[in-house]
């Protein structure tokens, strides 16, 4: 839970991108898309990232201290949600468990299903920020690490080029529910597109 640990998760999954299934559809134009695009923003982002704790004064390898975790869904979304009035009840948690606060709000913002509005971002952190009784320090926390989990989500689309897809691949398109890899990839683009827009 430091913002070290935020950045190793996505190091890992960008050099998974780095060996692309050659037997995948438009192989070629994700290999272009990651090369071009994906790997040279993670590298801003990354320095970004990290020159940006400095001048927060967090540091890089710190942990979370004691109380400053929540529990969270994990899979957090509008998809694994019902809405009754003005009451959301989330549904699913499969994955939860005590986590960075920083990382359930960008699941949130970034995951590709249902996200919210991006408009609502701010009005939301320092709503629940406030909430959960931090300090100011971990909402500009969760502010500068949105851009890594913008890329950790981009990354997550991308896995269906990667050889370990394949099977989830040739079941989905058995089921019908295959999404076409142009659409994968145009969505993957509109989520790079989003790197540094903040409001």
């Amino acid at each position: 839970m430091s913002v070290a640990d935020h950045l190793s998760i996505v190091d890992r999954r960008v050099e998974r991108l780095r060996n692309l299934d050659p037997e995948a559809p438009c192989c070629a134009a994700a290999e272009e898309l990651v090369r071009g695009e994906l790997l040279p923003l993670w590298r801003e982002t990354r320095e970004r990232v990290s020159g940006a704790t400095r001048t927060l004064g967090i540091i890089l390898d710190e942990t979370l201290e004691a109380g400053a975790e929540c529990v969270s869904p994990s899979d957090v979304g509008f998809h694994n949600a019902l809405v009754s009035g003005r009451r959301v009840t989330f549904i699913d948690f499969e994955y939860a468990g005590r986590d960075d606060p920083a990382k359930l709000v960008a699941d949130l913002f970034c995951c590709p299903e249902a996200p919210p509005p991006f408009g609502e971002f701010e009005s939301f952190v320092d709503r629940l920020f406030a909430g959960l009784g931090l300090a100011d320090v971990h909402a500009a926390r969760c502010r500068l690490l949105i851009d890594v989990h913008r890329l950790k989500w981009a990354c997550i689309v991308l896995n269906q080029f990667l050889p370990i897809g394949r099977q989830r691949r040739a079941f989905a398109a058995q089921s019908g529910a295959a999404e076409a890899p142009e659409a994968l990839l145009a969505r993957t683009r509109r989520s790079l597109a989003q790197i540094g827009y903040s409001s």
